[in-house]
């Protein structure tokens, strides 16, 4: 725990206060694309996956990227074998309403990853996975993540 409280100290950690102060900033900015003009409630859902092979190892980030090019609905995470995939908002009449809107995208990333012998678990993260050897995704959002302990080289 000692070196969890090290690495969220100085400037790791002020550079991703900065970076999540500005990404609120930009949203603030754009009230007008997230406010209704009526009392109804929308919902969008989102999930993330961890992608594993048949051994239950880790997928790498290039079959990771392959399996969601061209899914409009599909992100990378953190780690280089995870995936999120979200729905756009609904007004849900029920909860299988929602349920119904997610089950699209989770085929659709199903059979991608089935397409590569792989699996995705819906887990948040991968529950047996070293957190000592996490390869890191590239995307700027995540490299301001103070987590020492990744390996930054190896990741997507």
């Amino acid at each position: 725990m000692d070196d969890l409280e090290a690495v969220l100290e100085g400037e790791a950690e002020q550079s991703m206060r900065e970076a999540f102060e500005s990404q609120v900033q930009q949203l603030l900015g754009k009230e007008e694309l997230y406010s209704k003009s009526d009392e109804s409630v929308k919902v969008g859902l989102e999930t993330e996956y961890a992608v594993v092979d048949s051994e239950f190892e880790p997928i790498n980030h290039v079959v990771r990227d392959q399996m969601i090019e061209g899914l409009n609905f599909a992100d990378v995470e953190v780690g280089g074998s995870q995936v999120e995939i979200r729905t756009d908002p609904i007004n849900p009449g029920s909860l299988a309403d929602l349920e119904h809107q997610m089950q699209l995208p989770e085929q659709d990333l199903k059979d991608e990853a089935d397409a590569r012998s792989a699996k995705i678990i819906r887990s948040g993260t991968h529950p047996f996975v070293d957190f000592d050897n996490v390869p890191i995704s590239k995307e700027e959002k995540y490299q301001k993540v103070p987590i020492s302990t990744i390996d930054t080289g190896t990741g997507t």
